[in-house]
C-alpha cells in the first residue's frame, strides 16, 4: 500500500487528529490504539482497550464486523466505510463515521481503524431532516397531532433516548400526552401508569419538572437529583432515568399559558450535552410555528410575519406570476434591497429553462398545482443561483386559489460542494481517472447494458512491473508522474466508450467490448502491452517498466463486476509468475491454485492460533566419549486430519511466503527457552539447545527486536541456547550480519552454521562473522560413501573446522557406517537417525535418564 510508511510511523499514529485502532482480523481483537480514540471513548489509555474485543464499544454485530473484513479481502486492500454507535466507558454512546483498511501491523495482516466523531454533525443532520419534514407536512396541511407525533418518533429513532414525549396542559388541569416513544419497549405504558394520574396545577403534580416548565415559561435541564421534590422521583430513580431535558413552547402571548412541552430523558448526562440543548432549543421554535399555523387565528399578517423571520426565503405570487410579497430571506437570496417595494415577475428572477420539457417556475405557478423541484434563478446584480423549490397553492373560504406560496432554499454553494465530493468520491486525484468506486458502478451499469443485447466485454487488469522499485529508488514524486503518464497512455489506447481507472498503487483497470471471433482484442492487446512497455523519461531518468495485464471476459468468466475484477486479477498475477510483460487469459484453474493456497495458509493461520506446532528434539552425541553435548529442535505440525505430525516439508515455504514465519519464530523461541527451563528444573546436565531461524527471521526488524527482548529476559539460562543460520542468509549482508551475530554471543548465545558448503563456502566471510560451529551438511554425508566429490567436501568442511578451531556436528548420519565414516574424519559430533529419531520433549527427558544412566562417567 502506498501509505504503509505512514502506518509504521508512532508520531503519526499518536498526532493523528482522528482516532485509530488496529484490530486482529481474526480474532476481533484490538491491537492497538491512539490516544484520540481511547479520549473519544472515555478511557484514559490504550493499556483499557488493547487486547480486548472491539464488541466492548461497537453497536456493530461480529457477523457485520466480519463481512466488512471480507469485503476488504476482496476488494484488493482498499477502504471500507461505515457508520456506527459506538459505546463510551460510561455506556453512552456517540455517533462516529469509521474507515476500515488493511495494512501490515508487526508483520501480520490487520485492519486499521480510522474514527471520526460525528454525533454532533449526526444532531444537525437530524434536526435539519426533522425541519424539512415539518415544514413539508405543514404546507401539505397535516394535522397538528401527526406533526408532534412524527417529531417525538424521529427524535426517537435519531437519539435513542430513555423516554420522549410531547405534553399539553388542558384547562382542567389534566396532561394530555400526544406521543410518548422509548428505546425500552413498554416504557411508554409504565410511564403513563406512573404518572397519569397527576394534574399539572396542583399538588403533587404541580411539583414535576414538566409542571414548572409551563409555569416559569423556560426551558430547564434537571438531574436526578433536582427531581427529589417531584412525585415521580422514586420511580425516576427506579428506572435508573437521571437527566431531563424539558422545553416549554410558548404562545406568542407570553402572558398565557404554553401550548405544551417537549420533554427527553436519558440515563446518562452527557447524552443530553450542552450542544444538543441548544439546538433542541432551537428546534423548539419549529414546533412554535406549527402551533401558530394550526392556530384559529392562521390569517395571511401572521403568515407573514412567521415567513418574514424565517431564514427560508418565501415568496407569495399570484398565479400569473407577480410575486405579492417576499421575506427578507428572499431578498438576500436574490440580492436585492429589502427596502424597496415587491415588484417583480417571477419570469424576471427565474426565466424559463431552455431544455426542452422542463417547467418554469412561472408555468408551475400558474397551473395552481403543488410541486417540489429545483429552478436556476439569475439574482439582481446578474449572478446565477441555484434553487430547491416547494411551490403550494393558497385557497380562499371559497376554495380558490388566488394566491402561491413559494417555499425556497438556495442551494448554489451546497450544489457545488456536492460536485467536489462526487469528484473526490469518484476521481482518482493523482491521474484523474475513475477510482476504483466510481469504477466498479459504471461496470455494473454496462454489465446491465450489455446483458440485455447479449454482447461482450473484456476487462483488463494493469499492473506495472517493477514499479515498487522505482518508487523506492527514486522517490514517490517520480513514481507519481510516472503513474500520470502511464495514465494517459491507458486514455490514447482506449476508445470513447471505454471505461479507464486506477483502483490504487500501481493497478488500473480498462473495459472495452469484445468482438465476435476475438482477433481484434488480440490485436489490440499486442499493441497495448508495446505502447505502455515503452521507455519514459523523467527529468534525467530513463525509465524501463513493463506490464502484466489478466484480462476476464463477460459473460464467459462471469456476470457479477466483482467477481470479473478478481478473476481479471488472479489472471494478472498468473502473467506476473509467468515472468511480467505479458497477458493472461482468465482459466479457472488459476482460481482453483489460489483457493487451495488460501486455504492451506488459512490452516497454517490457525495452527498458530490453537497451537498446534510441536518440537522434537533431536539428540547430538560425541561418539568418542558418549556424551549428548546437544539437542536440536526440529518443529513438526499437529495437523488435525493427519495420522502422523507433519514435517517442515509440507509447510514451511508457504509459511515463509506469507510471513507467517514469523510467529512461528516467536512461539519457536518461547517453547525452546521453556524446554531449556524444564530441563534445567529437573536437573539435567548442561546441554545446547539449537533452535534455526529462516532469513525471513533473521532479517525482520520486529522479530529482531522481540528476540533481543526476550533473550534479555532470559540470560540465566542463554548458556543453554544454539541459533542455527544458514550462510546464505548471512551473505545478504555482512556488515548488518557481523554486527547482529555480536549481539547474540555477547549474550552467551552460540552460532552455528548450518548446512555449511551448500552456498557460499566462503573462508573470508567466516572469519569475519564469528561463529562456534559449522554442520556438516545431511546431504553431503548421506552420499559420502558413494562418491568421492562428496567425500572430498567432508574432509574439506572438517579440516576448515579445525583450521578456525570450530565445532563440528555431522548432520544425517542414518547407519552406523556413516557414523563411523565421520568419527574417523575427526568428527565425533553426530546428528542423525542411526543414533537417534527426533524425540518429544517427555521421550526426550526419558532418553537423556536413560543414556545418563548408561554412560555415568560423561555425569559432571
Amino acid at each position: 500500500m502506498e501509505s504503509q510508511g505512514l502506518f509504521d510511523s508512532g508520531r503519526f499514529f499518536e498526532q493523528a487528529p482522528d482516532g485509530i485502532f488496529f484490530m486482529d482480523p481474526d480474532s476481533l481483537i484490538v491491537l492497538q490504539a491512539n490516544g484520540v480514540f481511547c479520549r473519544m471513548l472515555g478511557y484514559q489509555g490504550p493499556d483499557q482497550i488493547v487486547g480486548k474485543p472491539v464488541s466492548i464499544f461497537t453497536n456493530s454485530s461480529e457477523s457485520k464486523t466480519r463481512q466488512v473484513i471480507r469485503s476488504l479481502d476482496r476488494s484488493g486492500f482498499h477502504s471500507q466505510k461505515a457508520n456506527r454507535r459506538f459505546r463510551r466507558l460510561d455506556g453512552t454512546r456517540i455517533h462516529v463515521s469509521v474507515s476500515y483498511s488493511c495494512i501490515t501491523y508487526g508483520q501480520t495482516r490487520a485492519i486499521m481503524a480510522h474514527v471520526r466523531d460525528v454525533s454532533r454533525e449526526m444532531e444537525t443532520e437530524t434536526f435539519k431532516q426533522i425541519s424539512l419534514e415539518l415544514d413539508r407536512m405543514i404546507l401539505l396541511g397535516e394535522p397538528l397531532d401527526s406533526l408532534l407525533s412524527m417529531i417525538v418518533k424521529r427524535l426517537d429513532e435519531s437519539f435513542h433516548f430513555l423516554m420522549t414525549y410531547f405534553s399539553m396542559p388542558n384547562p382542567d388541569g389534566t396532561i394530555r400526552y400526544v406521543e410518548i416513544a422509548s428505546s425500552v419497549p413498554d416504557f411508554p405504558k409504565l410511564f403513563l401508569e406512573a404518572s397519569g394520574h397527576f394534574r399539572w396545577d396542583t399538588p403533587p403534580g404541580i411539583h414535576r419538572v414538566s409542571s414548572k416548565s409551563l409555569h416559569t415559561r423556560k426551558p430547564l435541564f434537571v438531574t436526578l437529583e433536582d427531581f427529589r421534590d417531584s412525585p415521580l422521583f422514586s420511580w425516576y430513580e427506579e428506572v435508573g432515568l437521571s437527566v431531563s431535558q424539558v422545553i416549554p413552547i410558548l404562545r406568542k402571548d407570553k402572558s398565557l399559558l404554553p401550548w405544551g412541552t417537549l420533554t427527553v430523558n436519558s440515563q446518562h448526562e452527557q447524552d443530553i450535552s450542552p450542544g444538543f440543548r441548544e439546538q433542541l432549543i432551537e428546534f423548539s421554535e419549529k414546533i412554535r410555528l406549527a402551533f401558530i399555523r394550526y392556530e384559529e387565528q392562521n390569517q395571511l399578517r401572521l403568515q407573514k410575519a412567521a415567513l418574514d423571520s424565517s431564514r427560508t426565503p418565501f415568496f407569495i405570487a399570484t398565479p400569473d406570476g407577480r410575486i405579492q410579497w417576499a421575506n427578507r430571506a428572499f431578498f438576500f437570496m436574490i440580492r436585492y434591497p429589502h427596502a424597496e417595494p415587491c415588484d417583480f415577475f417571477i419570469r424576471e428572477l427565474f426565466p424559463p429553462s431552455n431544455v426542452g420539457g422542463e417547467l418554469s417556475l412561472e408555468e408551475v405557478c400558474a397551473s395552481k398545482e403543488f410541486y417540489q423541484g429545483e429552478f436556476q434563478g439569475v439574482s439582481h446584480d446578474g449572478t446565477a443561483f441555484l434553487t430547491e423549490t416547494v411551490v403550494s397553492p393558497l385557497m380562499d373560504e371559497k376554495g380558490t386559489v388566488n394566491q402561491i406560496l413559494v417555499h425556497q432554499k438556495d442551494i448554489t454553494l451546497d450544489k457545488e460542494q456536492e460536485r467536489k465530493i462526487w469528484r473526490l468520491a469518484h476521481i482518482d486525484s493523482l491521474t484523474g481517472l475513475l477510482n476504483r468506486n466510481a469504477f466498479m458502478a459504471e461496470f455494473k451499469r454496462k454489465i446491465q447494458i450489455q446483458r440485455e443485447s447479449v454482447s461482450e466485454m473484456a476487462l483488463l487488469f494493469i499492473d506495472l512491473d517493477g514499479f515498487k522499485e522505482i518508487n523506492d529508488s527514486l522517490g514517490h514524486s517520480i513514481g507519481d508522474q510516472l503513474l500520470c503518464i502511464m495514465a494517459e497512455r491507458l486514455l490514447k489506447m482506449a476508445h470513447h466508450e471505454d471505461l479507464v481507472g486506477r483502483i490504487g498503487g500501481d493497478e488500473f483497470l480498462l473495459l472495452c467490448p469484445v468482438d465476435p471471433d476475438r482477433s481484434l482484442l488480440n490485436e489490440f492487446l499486442k499493441r497495448f502491452i508495446r505502447v505502455m512497455s515503452a521507455p519514459v523519461q523523467i527529468d534525467e531518468h530513463l525509465l524501463v517498466t513493463t506490464v502484466s495485464v489478466g484480462v476476464s471476459l463477460f459473460p464467459d468468466d462471469g456476470e457479477d463486476e466483482t467477481l470479473l475484477l478478481r478473476r481479471s486479477d488472479i489472471a494478472m498475477y498468473h502473467a506476473k509468475s509467468l515472468g511480467k510483460n505479458t497477458v493472461q487469459f482468465f482459466d479457472p484453474k488459476f482460481e482453483e491454485k489460489i483457493q487451495t493456497r488460501y486455504e492451506k495458509t488459512q490452516s497454517l493461520r490457525n495452527a498458530i492460533l490453537r497451537k498446534e506446532f510441536v518440537f522434537c528434539y533431536q539428540p547430538q552425541i560425541n561418539v568418542e566419549n558418549n556424551k549428548i553435548v546437544g539437542v536440536e529442535a526440529l518443529i513438526r505440525w499437529n495437523k488435525p486430519g493427519e495420522k502422523v505430525p507433519l514435517s517442515p516439508s509440507h509447510f514451511i515455504s508457504l509459511a515463509e511466503e506469507t510471513g507467517l514465519i514469523v510467529p512461528i519464530g516467536e512461539w519457536g523461541l518461547q517453547t525452546v527457552l521453556e524446554t531449556i527451563r524444564r530441563l534445567k528444573r529437573k536437573g539435567f546436565p548442561p546441554i545446547r539447545v539449537a533452535l534455526n531461524f529462516s532469513a525471513r527471521q533473521f532479517w525482520n526488524n520486529n522479530f529482531w527486536d522481540t528476540l533481543l527482548t526476550t533473550l534479555d529476559q532470559n540470560r540465566e539460562i542463554l548458556g543453554w541456547l544454539s541459533i542455527e543460520l544458514t550462510e546464505s542468509l548471512l551473505m545478504k549482508d555482512i556488515r548488518e550480519s557481523k554486527s547482529r551475530l555480536d549481539q547474540l554471543r555477547s549474550m552467551n548465545v552460540r552460532i552455528s552454521i548450518d548446512d555449511f558448503g551448500i552456498g557460499y563456502s566462503s573462508l573470508s566471510y567466516l572469519t569475519q562473522l564469528v561463529t562456534d560451529e559449522i554442520k556438516v551438511p545431511q546431504e553431503f554425508v548421506l552420499r559420502m560413501r558413494e562418491n568421492p566429490t562428496d567425500m572430498a567436501l567432508v574432509k574439506t568442511i572438517i579440516q576448515m573446522a579445525e583450521n578456525l578451531n570450530l565445532d563440528l556436528v555431522g548432520e544425517g548420519a542414518q547407519t552406523p557406517e556413516e557414523v563411523a565414516i565421520l568419527k574417523s574424519l575427526s568428527c565425533p559430533v553426530i546428528q542423525g537417525f542411526a543414533l537417534s529419531r527426533p524425540l518429544p520433549i517427555d521421550e526426550l527427558e526419558v532418553f537423556l535418564t536413560q543414556y545418563t544412566r548408561e554412560h555415568p562417567e560423561n555425569v559432571p
